[in-house]
């Protein structure tokens, strides 16, 4: 959802809709969020049992189990980060996507700090 949003945001400014480019960005946020929320229930309940499938040990698992749980999250993040990096870079606001993937580089490493601590992880 989030790589076919620039090209409708591109198409809405330049027809000077902003109304519309901005909610091209709502909608894609939403979707993709949505979608990952799938992902993020399959890979914090399946990871384990899938490593061990493929004929891994037990601590092996545990440790994919771990970092699925966390791998997830930054993916949720970035996706959104993207959305808007897009979106502000399609304006020709440069300077600001940089500043925004700052932010998204500090909540991610939040997010992350956080999971560790939720899910007694370690890296």
């Amino acid at each position: 959802a989030i790589d076919g949003q620039a090209p409708l945001v591109s198409h809405a400014l330049g027809a000077g809709n902003n109304k519309l480019a901005g909610q091209y960005v709502q909608l894609c946020t939403i979707l993709y969020v949505a979608i990952q929320l799938l992902f993020v229930l399959l890979w914090s309940t399946f990871t384990y049992d899938i490593i061990l499938l493929m004929g891994f040990n037990s601590t092996v698992a545990q440790m994919a189990q771990e970092y699925g749980r966390l791998a997830v999250w930054c993916d949720v993040i970035g996706g959104i980060s993207e959305a808007y990096s897009d979106f502000f870079e399609v304006a020709g606001r440069e300077l600001f996507v940089a500043f925004v993937g700052n932010v998204e580089a500090l909540v991610e490493f939040a997010a992350l700090a956080i999971a560790i601590l939720i899910f007694n992880g370690s890296l």
